[in-house]
């Protein structure tokens, strides 16, 4: 029907339609028509129309050039998809049969249909659009059909309490953001889930089951849905210690108590809260906390944290005697002498006090700690005396170590009860309870300062007229003062 030559020379197509040239070779191909034949034009290797055909080779490659007999109808078919051209009057059926001759001056309607997984894109050569193609036939005539495979959008969806990202081959998904694509028709995407640190990935559903690689085929639009759950770590409480006490927690699960493990998602934040039984002390955390405050776990792993509860102790009151108590009189008459019933060297008065005139008296009571076991924990002390009459407002204050230096503040109390003065000697003394304290100690940090293990009170009124008596009573008896000391051991 024709024949191709080519330029520099090899093919000779009628018979020799195959040459190889070297790398970067350009070669020139020319059409020449047979008689009663037309050259319909090229396809293939860039060349298209009716003109020559210039290729420059890089690699292997094929032309195409298309004869047909006069008055003949020819159809070919392009593009990535598939599908057939019938004709009206009969004699097209391409697929198979693509070219037919007619009388001059016959019209031709062609019908494109495409296969099931394309489209038909539309018509080129004696026919244009996507409409109704007619042809009529005087001359060789050369018609294109253009098929396009049809393109699909696979969605990926992410579910469940955890995170991770859906990944595709071919390339196209990465979701984390990009959660669709279209694929062409026939296309296999396989799907790759990666959970995130704390996370697992739990499944596939929709086009996809199961845990394990998931392979799409696009023959129409899909979607999968891939699920990650947060990982669960167990948080264990261990409570130590000689006392007893619960732990529980927010968000619940732990109630120890009775249950004192419990899992809890990757990310969550945990707070322990410890409860001492009555009588009982938390003493702190240790291993995921410290402190004694709440305890705040982010849960990144299994942890684990021990509560240390201390044991209560027995309360006890023990009244402790003063080893040395005083009994200081001054009689309204001048000329009268002081008695000391201890003798202290610093029981001394100063000033005129001689008819009535201001003085100072000082006294002391001393007491002995060593009865205090060095663990106690001291609540409560209180001093009492028996007093008989004082006309002012005493001054109270503690000496922890054994010399006569004051180490802690001073604390003034009211004026002891007064009752009638006395002339001379006093009478039996009135029984009056003289609460100088209570002091909390909430640890026993005068310890260290008990050189001699005792403990002194200080009791002044410091130029203060009519002072008749301070603490009266013999070193026997009930009439002595005591100190009255309340703690836990």
């Amino acid at each position: 029907m024709g024949t191709v030559t080519s330029a520099p020379a090899g093919i000779d197509c009628g018979t020799d339609c195959t040459e190889a040239y070297a790398d970067g070779t350009t070669v020139v191909l020319t059409a020449s028509p047979g008689a009663g034949v037309t050259f319909l034009g090229w396809t293939g290797g860039g060349c298209t129309g009716t003109g020559i055909c210039s290729v420059t080779l890089t690699s292997d490659l094929t032309v195409q050039a298309s004869f047909a007999s006069n008055n003949s109808l020819v159809v070919t078919t392009a593009g990535t998809g598939t599908g057939t051209v019938t004709s009206s009057p009969a004699g097209i059926n391409c697929g198979s049969d693509c070219s037919e001759a007619y009388a001059p001056g016959t019209v031709v309607a062609l019908t494109a249909t495409a296969a099931s997984d394309s489209t038909f894109a539309g018509w080129s050569g004696a026919c244009t659009g996507t409409g109704a193609c007619s042809v009529t036939v005087n001359a060789a005539t050369m018609v294109t059909a253009t098929f396009t495979l049809n393109t699909y959008t696979l969605t990926v969806t992410r579910a469940g309490n955890g995170t991770g990202t859906v990944t595709s081959s071919p390339a196209g998904i990465n979701c984390g953001s990009t959660c669709s694509r279209s694929y062409t028709s026939g296309t296999a995407v396989a799907l790759s889930a990666t959970a995130a640190t704390g996370s697992s990935f739990a499944g596939w559903s929709g086009a996809c089951t199961g845990t394990g690689a998931c392979l799409v085929t696009m023959t129409q639009a899909r979607s999968v849905t891939a699920t990650f759950t947060l990982v669960p770590y167990t948080l264990t409480v261990t409570k130590a210690g000689t006392g007893t006490g619960t732990v529980t927690s927010s968000p619940a699960g732990i109630s120890c108590g009775g249950t004192c493990a419990a899992s809890f998602n990757y990310g969550t934040s945990v707070t322990l809260t410890a409860t001492p039984t009555t009588g009982h002390t938390f003493t702190g955390w240790s291993g995921g906390c410290t402190g004694t405050g709440t305890c705040v776990i982010s849960i990144a792993g299994p942890t684990g944290v021990t509560a240390t509860f201390s044991a209560g102790c027995t309360t006890q009151t023990v009244d402790l005697y003063a080893t040395q108590s005083v009994s200081i009189q001054y009689p309204q008459a001048a000329g009268n002498v002081y008695r000391d019933n201890n003798a202290r060297a610093y029981n001394n008065p100063t000033g005129d006090c001689g008819g009535g005139s201001p003085c100072d008296i000082t006294g002391w009571l001393h007491f002995d700690m060593t009865s205090i076991p060095d663990t106690a924990s001291i609540s409560a002390m209180t001093v009492n005396a028996y007093a008989t009459t004082v006309s002012a407002t005493p001054t109270v204050r503690v000496q922890y170590s054994s010399g006569n230096n004051w180490t802690r503040a001073t604390v003034t109390q009211a004026a002891l009860p007064r009752t009638t003065a006395q002339v001379g000697n006093p009478v039996a003394p009135t029984v009056n309870a003289y609460n100088a304290f209570p002091i909390t100690i909430s640890s026993r940090s005068w310890t260290a300062d008990l050189v001699d293990n005792s403990l002194t009170f200080g009791l002044d009124n410091t130029n203060t007229a009519y002072t008749y008596a301070y603490f009266t009573g013999s070193d026997v008896g009930t009439n002595r003062p005591y100190l009255r000391i309340t703690y836990c051991n």
